[in-house]
């Protein structure tokens, strides 16, 4: 086994159009994949075949399934990253100044309960088989953008304790969210809990702040 195939790189990344074409069909064929008939049925002959591309452009790209998974784990991650920024400047555009914190949080909470970060099963299948390791990298710096989106928002804000200053209470807030969110994917809740999830870490975090 390769040593790529063991970090779950990629054989080599796409340098144009084309390339980047045939990833993204792989990706999207794969979740749909999981979606329908679940992991063991997500093989790299029936990826290529659902994506309508031959299994040599496949192997092209990627050493195997793991690979593939971890690409779009670590695809994943930077998608986070750029739908939080978004959101939280739309939510600090449509809010007034008194209502900028609520606003933010309850934007945050939306994202990551949402399906515009993929479906419950793909979140799943990505967090159960992906070794932490392999995204580490894109991961880190997802938090670190979400961190500081969330202190910048308390910065200068008065805080219930003075002892809490808000680089520490974003990383608080950050990691909390962030773990309830992956127990409910990990037990399959964020399918059937959503709205009552959504709602709960809404009162979390404002009762916190």
């Amino acid at each position: 086994m390769s040593r790529k195939a063991r970090t779950g790189e990629p054989r080599r990344r796409p340098s144009g159009t084309r390339g980047e074409a045939i990833v993204q069909a792989l990706c999207e064929a794969t979740e749909r994949i999981l979606d329908r008939e679940g992991l063991e049925a997500a093989t790299s002959n029936r990826v290529a075949e659902e994506a309508g591309v031959s299994i040599g452009s496949f192997y092209q790209y990627f050493p195997d399934m793991d690979a593939l998974l971890a690409e779009m784990a670590r695809g994943m991650e930077l998608r986070t990253a750029a739908l939080a920024r978004q959101r939280v400047e739309e939510a600090l555009e449509a809010s007034g100044p008194g209502g900028a914190t609520e606003a933010v949080a309850g934007a945050l909470i939306d994202l990551l309960v949402s399906d515009a970060l993929g479906s419950p099963k793909l979140r799943r299948v990505l967090q159960q088989h992906v070794p932490r390791a392999w995204v580490a990298g894109a991961s880190t710096a997802t938090d670190l953008t979400v961190g500081s989106l969330v202190r910048d928002l308390l910065v200068g804000r008065e805080q219930a304790d003075p002892a809490i200053d808000a680089e520490t209470a974003a990383f608080v807030l950050v990691t909390a969210v962030e773990a309830v969110v992956e127990v409910a994917i990990a037990q399959g809740r964020l399918e059937s809990e959503r709205e009552s999830l959504r709602a709960a870490l809404r009162e979390l975090v404002l009762g916190f702040l």
